[in-house]
């Protein structure tokens, strides 16, 4: 059975298993439709597990199946498609199908008179919360980072409030604490940081790695909190900005903003990400910047080695081979852009 994009006045569109398509008035996109209210790449159908998945590219006037407005869905026989101003109904038979005619209900729902007409964009309760910025603020910023530390760390975080943690050079401060694998596990839960991104830390000694790490600000924090201070500032805010920063930021915006209609985020793996970025919203940025787009993820904590993992994830050579994954800061965040407006 084959899946067709069909629109009245026009020649059925197949589209064909494994083959991407790129939809809108672009001289260059796979099906070019002419409206003035299609971005010149409005949409793009990708094939995951043999089925064919409808992705908005950002477009201004949106895409719709249905009455939704949708950022990512699997498409189905009898979908109602409106990109813009133009509606697009696939179909799944064996033969060309014929195009829908001038009287044909685009869906059964629409033949209802009590409900909203076709093209006419109804949200739901699901889709208006979406847009409520008190939401991002309550999602994101409810995510305290200092408890989950505290409740990573466990009785190890009187290692902190050493005085030799406070100190520039951490080598004096791993020989004191004596156990390498504190290393390790600090800089798995976001305890410690790589100075820099740019030197890998495989294959380094652990009294080589202590001279390239740094506290995190979540720990300086926790320092503080373990001497009886009071630590104050928004971590959360701060990371937020240097994602902003980031050449893969509107890429991982629209990423997040896919999973509006599903599960939200918790299907959303670093395996995950990183084909969404090539093979979807950021095709075209070259491999070395990407990669040095990940690494920076990484030492700001939105990425992090799963838990065992040692050099090899400073920094992975493939970032799919699953040594690391998202981090709960780096969830936090991905809800945000997936709320916010």
């Amino acid at each position: 059975m084959a899946y067709w994009l069909t629109v009245r006045g026009a020649p059925p569109f197949e589209l064909k298993d494994g083959v991407d398509v790129t939809i809108g008035r672009g001289q260059t996109c796979d099906l070019c439709l002419y409206s003035s209210m299609l971005s010149r790449e409005h949409a793009r159908v990708r094939w995951e597990n043999g089925r064919p998945v409808l992705f908005d590219l950002e477009s201004l006037n949106g895409t719709f199946v249905g009455l939704d407005r949708i950022a990512r869905h699997t498409l189905r026989d009898g979908d109602v498609v409106r990109l813009g101003d133009i509606t697009l109904l696939v179909q799944v038979s064996d033969g060309v199908p014929s195009p829908p005619g001038e009287d044909q209900p685009s869906r059964e729902e629409d033949t209802n008179p009590a409900g909203p007409a076709l093209g006419e964009f109804a949200p739901t309760n699901e889709t208006r919360i979406y847009s409520r910025t008190a939401v991002l603020h309550q999602k994101v910023f409810e995510y305290d980072e200092i408890a989950w530390l505290r409740g990573r760390l466990g009785e190890r975080e009187a290692l902190l409030a050493l005085p030799s943690a406070g100190a520039d050079d951490l080598g004096p401060w791993l020989r004191e604490v004596g156990d390498e694998d504190v290393l390790w596990d600090f800089l798995q839960v976001g305890a410690l940081r790589p100075v820099e991104a740019r030197r890998d830390l495989r294959g380094l000694r652990p009294d080589e790695v202590v001279r390239q790490v740094q506290l995190t600000k979540r720990a300086e924090k926790l320092r503080l909190q373990l001497s009886g201070q009071r630590a104050i500032g928004n971590e959360m805010a701060a990371l937020r900005y240097q994602v902003r920063q980031g050449k893969v930021f509107k890429p991982l915006r629209m990423i997040a903003r896919a999973y509006r209609p599903g599960r939200g985020l918790d299907e959303v793996s670093l395996e995950r990400l990183v084909y969404e970025l090539t093979a979807i919203y950021a095709p075209d940025l070259p491999r070395d910047v990407l990669e040095a787009e990940l690494r920076r993820l990484q030492v700001l904590g939105f990425l992090a080695p799963v838990p065992g993992a040692r050099d090899e994830a400073w920094f992975p050579a493939d970032w799919c081979d699953g040594t690391c994954d998202l981090t709960p800061r780096g969830r936090a965040m991905l809800e945000g852009f997936r709320l916010e407006d």
